[in-house]
């Protein structure tokens, strides 16, 4: 150990999801901003497959509209629901490999059922964002079972939504 860097090369103090990043086991998942033709509900999906050989840790579950209120479920998911666009997905470091199950990142720019367990409601208004895993909370789906999460955002009229899900995966 020398100053501030331990011998591998990591920071004394620093958050787990900072090493993670730093070791290219950080990803980020996102709808992009998508455009909704009028009032529905719709669907974003994280799913980690039983055969995926990883334990996927959620940390942040970022949603928004940009207009009227949305309101929508979040829900922990046993079966992918398999909603029919692949979410876009990026290693938060540089030059990293591809997730795991980027693959099984989805959206869809239509009406969805929901489904799953219900583990927190949301609502926002016009034009802002919503983080649903707040004060430190986290979602753990361990490697060998089939689990995941889910959003499902109410819109009420015409208008851009955007889900994105950052984790890591080990």
């Amino acid at each position: 150990m020398s100053g501030f860097i331990n011998s591998d090369g990591s920071a004394l103090v620093e958050m787990n999801t900072q090493t993670m990043a730093r070791n290219a086991q950080v990803f980020s998942a996102t709808t992009t901003r998508v455009l909704a033709a009028g009032a529905l509900t719709t669907g974003a999906s994280l799913f980690n497959p039983a055969n995926s050989g990883k334990t996927i840790l959620i940390f942040s579950i970022k949603m928004g509209l940009n207009n009227n209120l949305i309101a929508g479920h979040a829900t922990l998911t046993t079966s992918d629901p398999a909603l029919g666009t692949t979410m876009t997905v990026a290693n938060m470091k540089a030059g990293g490999a591809t997730s795991a199950i980027a693959s099984t990142l989805s959206y869809v720019n239509g009406a969805a059922t929901q489904s799953g367990t219900v583990f927190d409601f949301f609502q926002a208004v016009a034009g802002d964002f919503r983080e649903l895993l707040s004060n430190f909370k986290v979602i753990v789906l361990p490697a060998g079972a089939a689990n995941g999460v889910a959003v499902f955002p109410s819109i009420p009229a015409s208008g851009y939504w955007v889900v994105t899900f950052t984790y890591a995966e080990y």
